[in-house]
């Protein structure tokens, strides 16, 4: 579903399968945010809260989806109790501080994330700072990318 033009409605039609389905193993719906001409926050916040009880989604890409920080504090609370991705990216989303303090919340407590790309999110030296005191934590996570920082030219 990777740069789809999917709304609110599609969203929440796709989370509600979601919270059944036993066999998806991954979920790419990158690029969406190009093609919707409304914000559709309520129907990825649909798709979010779904996978809190799905139990095989291993791979879930969110890149480019306009996520802000309200949604990445929904993404923290979805991580603290998902025991099945390993694998997240929500790259060249604009959510900065406060939604890496969110994430990164979330991951001191979450055993499953191997690799999460946070790659251009407008991610600042305190950002970076959150993210640090989770690495200390966290003992599964084995990829963590952050290239394309804000402030990383100075």
């Amino acid at each position: 579903l990777r740069s789809c033009p999917i709304g609110d409605e599609g969203y929440k039609v796709l989370a509600n399968a979601l919270k059944t389905n036993t066999t998806l193993a991954e979920i790419d719906l990158a690029g969406n945010k190009y093609y919707v001409y409304q914000h559709c926050a309520e129907g990825v916040k649909s798709i979010i809260s779904s996978l809190e009880k799905n139990t095989t989604l291993k791979n879930l890409k969110l890149e480019r989806c306009g996520i802000d920080a309200e949604t990445c504090e929904a993404l923290g609370e979805m991580l603290q109790v998902n025991r099945t991705i390993t694998h997240f990216s929500i790259a060249e989303n604009a959510f900065g501080y406060e939604g890496c303090e969110a994430l990164a919340l979330a991951l001191h407590s979450n055993k499953t994330l191997t690799s999460v790309w946070l790659t251009r999110c407008d991610i600042d030296d305190d950002g970076c700072e959150e993210l640090a005191d989770m690495l200390k934590l966290n003992k599964t996570l084995e990829s963590l990318w952050l290239d394309g920082m804000a402030g990383a030219a100075s």
